[in-house]
């Protein structure tokens, strides 16, 4: 009698108790995964930080499945990169729709306020993800940096070159500076002061972080004279 009563017992808990399921992810959710999966193995260890099994360890994902979403290791690490220079290319293309472009009138009035918002839009999408900035940072330095790729961030960033052509047009920029020397040094210094301050190289207090923005604009306030 005892014995049925421990089969009836177990039945009952067995039909009744919800098993744990094995989660199975979406492909979006996937791609994500390896997206940051690897992101987060360069951004912590560098280039030479990063194979297929560490990121297996890292995500769980197996090397096929890796490569249903990417061909090879560059596709990979490419499209890490430029996921990121698309957001980037979008916030600051919203930037000018809440303040178009108009440097006809008030002109240095215009001209600092939009390189504040810019600066502060950029500045604040770096600091917000390590692993995100520093592996922006070190795929910039790398052989995988191409001049496709190059092609491709130009797309990315239409609306800022619109914005630096209307200020070209209204101080002669291009006879003053080799401006693109003068944008990449805005980008790139905004980016290293960024990853120094995730890596704890800099503090993040207002003073800081003014001093930063004032240091990397300084040559564009001389040479625009405002």
């Amino acid at each position: 009698m005892l014995k049925y009563f421990w089969i009836f017992s177990f039945n009952f808990v067995f039909e009744n108790e919800e098993l744990p399921m094995k989660s199975v992810r979406s492909p979006e959710a996937l791609r994500d995964a390896i997206i940051k999966g690897t992101r987060h193995l360069i951004a912590v260890g560098g280039m030479s930080n990063f194979s297929y099994p560490k990121l297996l360890a890292e995500t769980g994902i197996v090397a096929p499945t890796v490569y249903e979403h990417f061909r090879n290791k560059e596709d990979l690490l490419t499209a890490c990169y430029l996921e990121i220079d698309a957001e980037i290319g979008r916030l600051i293309a919203g930037v000018f729709e809440d303040m178009p472009p108009d440097v006809e009138e008030d002109v240095s009035a215009v001209v600092l306020a939009y390189c504040q918002k810019l600066w502060d839009t950029y500045w604040n999408y770096l600091i917000a993800d390590s692993d995100r900035t520093r592996f922006y940072w070190t795929f910039y330095h790398t052989e995988y940096y191409t001049a496709a790729v190059r092609a491709r961030r130009a797309e990315n960033f239409r609306a800022f070159n619109r914005f630096v052509d209307a200020i070209d047009r209204r101080f002669d920029l291009s006879d003053r500076c080799n401006r693109s020397v003068l944008v990449h040094n805005l980008i790139d210094g905004t980016t290293a002061a960024a990853v120094k301050l995730l890596s704890g190289e800099y503090s993040d207090d207002p003073l800081t972080v003014h001093t930063i923005f004032e240091t990397i604009f300084q040559p564009v306030f001389a040479i625009l004279d405002i």
